[in-house]
This record gives structure tokens, sequence and C-alpha cells, in this order.
């Protein structure tokens, strides 16, 4: 837990995925012609994207964002959706 909390609270480390979250867009919407290039690169840059989001829930949003998410609301919505994705499939082979 203490590492996410040094590597994710680093502001380079918060300039690094700005900057993944702007290649990334560069290289889907600009360069739509870098066929392999793009599929090797998109790969990683997601990767460390995902890995980023995943770090930063780890380690907690503060703020009014995070009231927010952690509204009770909210949790139970979260909740009824998971149960919807887990049992979706079920439906369509019993219908």
């Amino acid at each position: 837990m203490k590492i996410f909390v040094t590597l994710f609270s680093n502001i380079g480390y918060r300039y690094l995925i700005m900057a993944c979250f702007v290649i990334l867009y560069y290289i889907l919407v600009v360069k739509t012609d870098w066929v392999n290039f793009n599929w090797i690169f998109q790969r990683f840059l997601l990767g460390i994207v995902y890995a980023s989001i995943i770090g930063f829930l780890v380690i907690g949003i503060k703020g009014t964002f995070g009231k927010i998410l952690e509204s009770k609301y909210l949790i139970h919505l979260g909740k009824l959706s998971y149960v919807i994705y887990l049992v979706h499939n079920l439906y369509r082979v019993f219908y």
C-alpha cells in the first residue's frame, strides 16, 4: 500500500499519465494510418492508463469528487449494475 501512495502522490507520475493520454489520443484520432505501430503502442499506453486508474482508486480519491463517488446511492447503483453484468449472459441462455 505504501508504494501506491508514494507512486501516485508524485506529481511527475501525474504528468506522465497526462502525456500518455495525449499521445494515445494523437495515435488513435490523428494518425490512424499507423496500423502496426498503432496497435502495439496503443496497448502499451492503455496499460499505463488502466494501471494508473487502479492506482489512484487504491489510494483513494479525496475532495468533492471522492465524496460523490462514496455516496450510498452510487454504491448501491454499482452493486446493482454488477449483478446485472453477472446475470445478463444467463438471461440470453434461458430466453
